[in-house]
C-alpha cells in the first residue's frame, strides 16, 4: 500500500510536525535513512537529522523527512525514534490492507469495512446506497458526537430526503464528515 506525506504527518502529531507539502501524492511505499551516496527512489521517504542539512540554531533533536519537493520536520525526536515511528505507520497500513483484502474475499458488508478502518479513517464516516440508505457508518460516533446531520443518519439509517436532494451526487455513494 502506498501512502502520502499528509498521512505520515497526521500520524506523527506527537512530534509536532512542521510541513511543507506541495505534491502529497499517494506514492510512498517505504522509508530509508538518507545517505549521501545511493540512488534516490521516487517511492521512498528519506529521513535524516535536520542538523545534518541545515545550520540553524535549535535543530538538535529535529528530524527531516523528505519525499520529492515535500518535507516534514519533526521536533524533539531522535532519528531512531522517528524512523521507528514512520515504519510503524507503514506496518499499520500494511496490516489494514491485508484486512481489507481478506474482507473483500469473504464478501463482508460495508459496515465491516468501516469497522476495520479506524486507524486509516479516524473520523466519522458513512456510506450510502444510491437511494440514501446507510450501508455502514463509524460506530464510535453516536448521537450528539458530531452534528445534527450525523444524528439523523444514526437515528434513521438514511440520509434525510431534503439533505439528499440538496447535495445530490456528493452523498450518493460516499460522504465523509470531519469532526
Amino acid at each position: 500500500m502506498k501512502i502520502s506525506m499528509e498521512i505520515i504527518a497526521d500520524k506523527l502529531t506527537a512530534y509536532t510536525p512542521e510541513t511543507n507539502i506541495i505534491g502529497g501524492k499517494m506514492e510512498i511505499s517505504g522509508a530509508r535513512l538518507l545517505a549521501s551516496a545511493g540512488k534516490i527512489r521516487r517511492d521512498i521517504l528519506y529521513m535524516a537529522p535536520a542538523r545534518d542539512y541545515f545550520d540553524y540554531v535549535g535543530l538538535d533533536g529535529c528530524v527531516l523527512c523528505v519525499h520529492g519537493p515535500d518535507w516534514i520536520k519533526l521536533f524533539s525526536v531522535g532519528i531512531n525514534e522517528a524512523f521507528a515511528a514512520v515504519l510503524d505507520i507503514f506496518e499499520e497500513f500494511s496490516a489494514w490492507e491485508i484486512k481489507l483484502r481478506d474482507a473483500a474475499e469473504r464478501g463482508r458488508n460495508m459496515q465491516h469495512f468501516i469497522d476495520i478502518s479506524n486507524y486509516a479513517l479516524p473520523f466519522p464516516i458513512f456510506i450510502t446506497d444510491a437511494m440514501g440508505a446507510v450501508l455502514g457508518y463509524s460506530k464510535g460516533y453516536g448521537v450528539g458526537d458530531v452534528d445534527i446531520f450525523w444524528d439523523s443518519i444514526v437515528l434513521h439509517g438514511k440520509i434525510h430526503d431534503r439533505v439528499f436532494a440538496r447535495h445530490g451526487k456528493f452523498v450518493l455513494y460516499f460522504c465523509c464528515i470531519s469532526a
